[in-house]
């Protein structure tokens, strides 16, 4: 939770995996070796390997649609559904209250000062969608972070369920 109490743009280290995988493949061009790889070696895995190149594993996983935390997600989408199926704008909109769980609605209230900030705010995150339609590049930096509408949008009510 500390990226969250205090967004960098270290992203939960998602830096050194990129590190990693760079370079490795930096070594292995210049002949660097290492163990077999058990995930292509065991037998028990051959059937993530049988349909190679036919079969993009990748299609079976989660892409985020937003540019922000994955906690803030659901709101985002649950927000800009209802809006589309009754054919709501974002000025139409006097207040939202969303309910999550604990983890999503920590996600930092105050205003975003930086771009990190922002994609680490649910009330910002789920204001631009409302205002905005998306929540890209555009919303989280520059004149996105202090676009007067968002910010008047972003107070609302938020409560975490428990379980």
């Amino acid at each position: 939770m500390r990226c969250i109490q205090y967004p960098t743009m270290v992203k939960d280290g998602s830096a050194w995996g990129a590190l990693g995988g760079v370079s490795a493949a930096y070594l292995a061009a210049d002949g660097f070796t290492g163990a077999p790889a058990v995930s292509i070696e065991d037998e028990s895995l051959a059937h993530l390997w049988d349909d190679f190149g036919t079969t993009w594993r990748i299609l079976e996983q989660y892409f985020k649609p937003h540019s922000v935390c994955r906690w803030a997600q659901p709101a985002i989408e649950a927000v800009t559904g209802t809006m589309t199926r009754h054919r709501i704008t974002g000025p139409m909109i006097d207040h939202i209250e969303i309910a999550s769980f604990s983890e999503a609605i920590s996600l930092a209230t105050r205003i975003p000062k930086t771009t990190e900030a922002a994609q680490y705010s649910l009330p910002f995150s789920v204001a631009a969608a409302a205002m905005r339609g998306q929540v890209g590049a555009a919303e989280l930096t520059g004149a996105g972070l202090d676009d007067p509408e968002v910010l008047r949008k972003r107070r609302f009510q938020a409560t975490a369920l428990s379980f």
